[in-house]
């Protein structure tokens, strides 16, 4: 979705020739993160281009008004190549009770999800069991691989050693995959989760414990599918999973020329069983909302990337969801409009409307405007530290996607103070996650190992990527700006590549040419200074300093030979 709707703020040209547009799981339209990128690409086709769509997803609870806004005909099948039965379970004396969707009800001896797991394995079904947090999935993975006795899948554990994952993560998941047992989660590194996905679907891990992650679109289905959490909590607020999410889990159920039926199953250990019968099962999904008048600012920058007739703008904001759904939506854009002129990052003339080149970039970047707010206020300070700098990016709401979880780590006495005035006495959030998010960046361009990186702070080695992905991207945003606002752009071009490849600022030079940051660092110290430097070397001499191949070698001068060149 986001792809789609950047290439339509960079104005790609070919978009002009499509003329189908098919948009799966459009019931992420209500998504807070998701569903203004959706509304953001659709309104615009649809009042620009006029392409046939075709909208797809089995959880909507208005289909009605999402055909009617897409000018589209509803089309309602409920065939699925294998057909789900639904129940719930609930705990009853030493033992459980089934209670299907049909009214039938079961009495079940076994006293625990895991033992109810076991059971299902030994049967030789495959099971999915979805968990609210990572550490339930594990613990739960764990339980369940204790119990069984055997080492069916010994060859599944030799294929983990195959593969170049971090080696606590092997080390962990060997013992359990042994017993065809699996965890996944957000955490994990994508080579992981790959192989246990291909692994379960080739039936030779018969178990995934699994937070949401393998419920968003990842094809591993399952006979058996059971949901046990349905409350999720944050640091201070508690609230029930929407009836789409279930749906979406219990969809799992179900192997397309395996299974016979697939039985969707939800633990009710957080309400009453027939409080869940009434919100999960009972009735159809949740309506689909808009969310983008909470993103309203982001949206109206990406419509005005290219200069339009004001008249333009506002039948582009009509064909939004938003708009149909809300009968203020055309003065509520009105007024924000007012704000985005006055702030500078949009003009109007004699009934042409269009973004400043700051605004543009902003919005090119695909970062809020809130988020470049901050980026302009760090520009023009010009006396932050990579630390402080990282820990006002972490603040933004751009930023805090990066949190890799709630680490009981105090912000120090002054820190925010000291940020606060060098923005000018500008109000800075206290926040732990960001200045936890700090810490880490903080040591990965000083070039502290990984390993010991990831101990210290307990991180997961997919979440260390998530939350580098997200400062490269921030940190490149703001030395985009910085050359628009044509203040500090050196710095801030350093501070990229010492974030993007992870190295002090000397090695910045080298690194350049796509090295890791233990080769760049071993060029440094054998004399290499610069790209040319590297360019204007012998393969095999490199080779030696290197410690890799003459093909290597040679690969990495041509590299560098490029960027010289190009400089």
């Amino acid at each position: 979705y986001e792809k789609l709707d950047s290439l339509i703020r960079h104005g790609a040209g070919w978009l002009n020739d499509v003329g189908l547009l098919i948009i799966d799981e459009v019931h992420f339209m209500g998504n807070r993160e998701r569903g203004s990128s959706i509304e953001g690409f659709a309104s615009e086709l649809m009042a620009t281009r006029d392409p046939q769509i075709i909208a797809l997803s089995a959880t909507v609870g208005n289909p009605e008004e999402l055909a009617e806004w897409l000018g589209a005909e509803l089309v309602v099948d409920g065939w699925r190549p294998v057909p789900l039965r639904k129940g719930v379970l609930a705990r009853r004396g030493s033992g459980m009770v089934l209670y299907m969707e049909d009214g039938s009800k079961y009495a079940l001896k076994t006293s625990s999800i895991e033992n109810l797991v076991i059971g299902l394995m030994g049967e030789g079904a495959q099971v999915l069991v979805f968990r609210a947090t990572r550490r339930m999935v594990e613990t739960t993975a764990k339980k369940i691989a204790k119990t069984i006795s055997g080492d069916e899948a010994e060859e599944v554990a030799d294929g983990l050693e195959l593969i170049k994952i971090p080696r606590y993560e092997r080390a962990t998941l060997r013992h359990l995959v042994r017993k065809g047992v699996a965890f996944h989660h957000a955490g994990l590194h994508p080579a992981t989760k790959k192989f246990i996905e291909d692994s379960f679907r080739e039936g030779l891990i018969r178990c995934i414990v699994c937070t949401s992650t393998l419920g968003a679109g990842i094809n591993t289905p399952s006979k058996y599918v059971i949901v046990c959490d349905l409350i999720r909590r944050g640091l201070n607020s508690a609230e029930p999973m929407s009836r789409i999410e279930v749906e979406q889990f219990l969809g799992r159920a179900g192997r397309p020329g395996y299974d016979k039926i697939g039985v969707g199953l939800i633990y009710a250990k957080d309400m009453p069983p027939e409080e869940v019968v009434r919100r999960y099962l009972s009735g159809g999904p949740e309506e689909i909302r808009s969310p983008l008048g909470e993103d309203m600012y982001h949206f109206l920058l990406g419509k005005l990337s290219a200069r339009r007739r004001r008249s333009e703008l506002f039948s582009i904001v009509g064909r939004t969801l938003y708009a149909k759904q809300n009968s203020g939506a055309i003065a509520d854009v009105d007024r924000r409009l007012g704000v985005l002129i006055r702030y500078g990052l949009v003009r109007e003339d004699g009934g042409w409307i269009e973004a400043t080149d700051l605004g543009r970039r902003i919005a090119q970047l695909y970062i809020r405007p809130s988020t470049a707010a901050v980026m302009i206020r760090i520009i023009r300070s010009q006396s932050l530290s990579p630390t402080e700098i990282f820990y006002l990016l972490s603040c933004t709401e751009d930023g805090r996607r990066a949190y890799p979880r709630d680490f009981d780590v105090s912000v120090p006495e002054g820190f925010v103070e000291s940020i606060s005035m060098s923005l000018g006495g500008l109000d800075t959030p206290q926040s732990r996650s960001a200045y936890y998010t700090a810490m880490i960046l903080t040591e990965w361009i000083e070039e502290v190992d990984d390993g010991m990186i990831m101990q210290k702070y307990m991180l997961a080695s997919g979440d260390f990527m998530s939350v580098r992905s997200v400062a490269e991207w921030l940190t490149y945003s703001l030395m985009e700006l910085a050359k628009v606002i044509r203040a500090g752009t050196e710095k801030f071009e350093v501070l990229y590549y010492r974030t993007k490849y992870g190295v002090r600022a000397e090695l910045v030079p080298i690194a350049r040419i796509g090295l890791n940051r233990r080769r760049a660092r071993a060029l440094y110290e054998a004399g290499y200074r610069s790209v040319e430097d590297v360019a204007a070397e012998d393969p095999s001499v490199l080779s030696g300093v290197l410690g890799v191949g003459r093909r290597t070698a040679a690969r990495i001068i041509r590299s560098a030979r490029r960027i010289a060149g190009a400089g």
